[in-house]
């Protein structure tokens, strides 16, 4: 660090040492372009005016020492700031709301936020950068009615959207479904994607089955991703490290992330990019005892490239992304057996992912055609080894091998007509081919594939109503499914916009839940190939209010039914029966949101609340209930970013999340685990126009583990802890971007 120290100081006090002269040189903080046209006005009356050359420079000419400046533009925020220095870079922050950010999901081409019909959030590189996030969990986290659950066991976490689990969620790479399952649900794990790739993040709340078909019953998340289209050469360096609670080292513990990314524009249309990026997470002790961990160590290396190739009409990208993760999972169970070398059995998780993209856009007078592909190939296998304890060498166990595999391959082909006055009409196709092999599977290789038709139109029947309806038939060799519609419509007045949604999904058993074949002397779990889909009613209602482009007041009420959801139970038949997947029942859940932002100058604050209910179902006549059991949520983001310096503060309350169980003794007893209020605090600052660093506070309130009641007796017993962090850390990160402006 103090090399580092002494390199900005070196930097910040040389050149253009002329007295009576100051060079300010004007700069995008997002992406370090330079911003011409810009006006400064300076002075301590600023009575002074002058305005960016096209490289975003500025000479005023007789000043010195403590200089006031306010640079405005008409595409960024006002800039107010005392200079000290004879050279100074300024970095102006994007207008993004007056601007209109453009949306890609669910949407027939690229629409505003405003203009779509559906409620989605959005998170930029720039707050994700702000964050100090060193995977996509910790961005998500604070967005409101998303939960993360982790699942020690397997060394990953479950994500939950608006009360319904991650199995009904669909994840999405750049609008595609991309393959690899954890444990047996039907889930992605969100820490297997870079989160250092990611452009921004489209969230898409309620049922998106006509778009993008099975699993998306609670909405759609669309990571998108950066694809190498730049127009000057990149060269990008990142260098983070954080202590996991009280636990660092420069090597074994803690925290270190390190990545690079490069992209260079070949000619004057065609451009190509790599990057690659390690994490290494040392593991956390917590309350486990000798060499066992809470948290198990993982690395994770990523790697990969995009090429783009584009005209006026048309964009063709190409994009592969590859994993390589090891989860170690350590025992302190020390074997000491006569006359040999004392020994411990122990595990490693192995994944590893390939991903291919192909997307081909196409835009002529009235016609929008978009192709996508995909292709996953996701292994994960488990390593089960012997460890000497004197030398430290390893021997690996045969029999406890463990493996699993997808390959995948997903095609979408849509086109829009807009040709009719004040109509657009889709038609879309797609096509998931998926074949899944493993030790635990029936029979081993399992394929399974189903056929999309979709259609739907977009209707404005004057400039305030905008109608559309949609329906998907699909075909699935396994099961019958039934098509599934949805209707939407936006109603705009002149700062009001209201939002009305109705529509069904449906979640395709996964290849698990079909053919899932476990029994050892602890498992006893068979697959059930006559499962059925589970399918879903979704309504919703948002209405916002917008004040002076600043402020907005949203409101959004929701409801959710799912008809045979997908469950285990356990079999009533043999000496030892075990358990099956099967479809069990009903469920519902209601939920309220409120949310506030403000957005002016250089702050920009966010509160919002929910209250989510999930109706409670239980098998019994003999106790009383309520229908519903609810949980709060509360959330809060402040950006406070004067010059070249951001402060940020993401709080989050979680409530409760409960639900009434039957023990023993045939009472309902309330259950489940306890609220928590989590909180990270960061510092931005932006040195020169390649260099920046980050700082910053994470779980400020030390949470670790929480309480999980679930009530006396059965197998539902009390006592049981969920860990749900590490305690407070620490993390800092610098990053060094490279542009060379043409």
């Amino acid at each position: 660090m103090t090399v580092i120290r002494v390199l900005i100081v070196l930097f910040l006090t040389s050149s253009f040492e002329s007295a009576g002269q100051t060079v300010l040189r004007i700069v995008d903080s997002e992406n370090g372009n330079p911003v011409p046209d810009a006006m400064v006005q300076y002075g301590w009356q600023f009575d002074g005016v002058a305005v960016s050359d096209n490289s975003g420079m500025v000479k005023i000419v007789g000043q010195r020492n403590k200089l006031p400046i306010q640079i405005s533009h008409l595409n960024y925020e006002v800039y107010s700031d005392t200079i000290h220095a004879q050279t100074a870079d300024i970095f102006l922050d994007p207008l993004a709301r007056q601007l209109e950010e453009v949306v890609v999901t669910g949407q027939y081409g690229r629409k505003t936020l405003s203009k779509s019909v559906f409620n989605i959030r959005t998170i930029s590189a720039k707050t994700i950068e702000q964050q100090g996030a060193g995977q996509i969990e910790e961005v998500l986290r604070n967005q409101l009615n998303i939960q993360f659950q982790r699942d020690n066991a397997l060394g990953s976490s479950g994500i939950a959207l608006g009360g319904m689990s991650g199995q009904n969620i669909k994840v999405l790479i750049n609008g595609v479904p991309i393959a690899g399952r954890s444990g047996v649900a039907n889930e992605i794990d969100l820490s297997q994607i870079d989160v250092n790739s990611v452009e921004r993040i489209e969230i898409v709340d309620g049922p998106m089955a006509v778009a993008y078909g099975a699993d998306a019953l609670a909405g759609v998340i669309n990571i998108i991703t950066k694809d190498g289209n730049s127009n000057q050469p990149l060269v990008q360096l990142d260098l983070q490290s954080e202590t996991v609670g009280r636990e660092y080292s420069f090597i074994d513990q803690g925290i270190h992330n390190y990545g690079l990314r490069f992209s260079i524009p070949l000619k004057q249309r065609f451009n190509f990019g790599a990057y690659t990026r390690m994490n290494r997470f040392g593991g956390w002790q917590g309350e486990a005892e000798g060499r066992e961990r809470a948290w198990h160590p993982k690395d994770q290396f990523f790697y990969g490239g995009a090429m783009s190739y584009h005209t006026d009409q048309f964009k063709l990208n190409y994009q592969y992304n590859k994993l390589n993760e090891t989860i170690y999972n350590p025992s302190d169970n020390i074997i000491t057996p006569s006359f040999r070398d004392s020994y411990v059995i122990e595990e490693e998780y192995i994944s590893k992912r390939d991903f291919h993209q192909l997307h081909f856009d196409y835009d002529l007078n009235n016609w929008f055609w978009q192709f996508a592909a995909s292709y996953t190939d996701f292994q994960r296998r488990t390593r089960e080894f012997s460890t000497n304890m004197v030398t430290n060498s390893e021997t690996d166990i045969a029999s406890g091998a463990d493996t699993v595999s997808y390959q995948s391959f997903f095609g979408r082909n849509t086109a829009s007509f807009s040709g009719f006055k004040d109509l657009t009409i889709q038609l879309g196709a797609d096509v998931n081919y998926e074949v899944a092999d493993g030790s635990r599977l029936q029979d081993g290789t399992q394929p399974q594939w189903n056929v999309g038709l979709f259609a739907g139109t977009e209707w404005e029947l004057n400039d305030r109503l905008l109608l559309r309806p949609g329906i998907r038939f699909t075909y699935n060799p396994v099961f019958n499914t039934v098509p599934t519609p949805a209707f939407n419509a936006r109603y705009q007045l002149k700062q009001t916009t209201f939002r009305l949604g109705w529509g069904m999904g449906y979640r395709a058993p996964s290849p698990r839940e079909l053919y899932h074949e476990f029994i050892d002397s602890n498992h006893n779990i068979i697959g059930n190939e006559k499962l059925t889909p589970e399918y879903s009613q979704n309504v919703n209602f948002q209405i916002t209010q917008n004040i002076y482009d600043k402020l907005s007041l949203e409101g959004r009420f929701f409801y959710n039914t799912i008809r045979d959801r997908i469950g285990l139970v356990q079999r009533q038949s043999g000496t030892n029966p075990g358990f099956t997947y099967a479809n069990i029942r009903d469920w519902t859940n209601h939920g309220l949101n409120l949310e506030t932002s403000f957005d002016h100058n250089n702050w920009s604050s966010t509160v919002g609340f929910s209250y989510i209910g999930i109706a409670q179902n239980l098998e019994t006549d003999n106790a009383e209930v309520p229908e519903y059991v609810y949980s709060p949520e509360l959330i809060a983001r402040m950006n406070w970013s004067p010059g070249s310096n951001s402060f940020s503060v993401f709080y989050k309350y979680t409530g409760p999340n409960q639900q009434y169980r039957i023990n023993d003794e045939g009472e309902a007893v309330l259950g489940g685990i306890e609220g928590f209020h989590w909180m990270d605090i960061t510092w931005q600052r932006h040195w020169t126009s390649f260099l920046s660093s980050t700082i910053g506070i994470k779980n400020v309130f030390d949470v670790t583990a929480l309480n999980n009641s679930g009530g006396t007796g059965g197998v539902h017993g009390g006592g049981d802890t969920l860990v749900q962090g590490y305690g407070t850390s620490v993390f800092a990160k610098i990053q060094l971007k490279f542009i060379n402006h043409k």
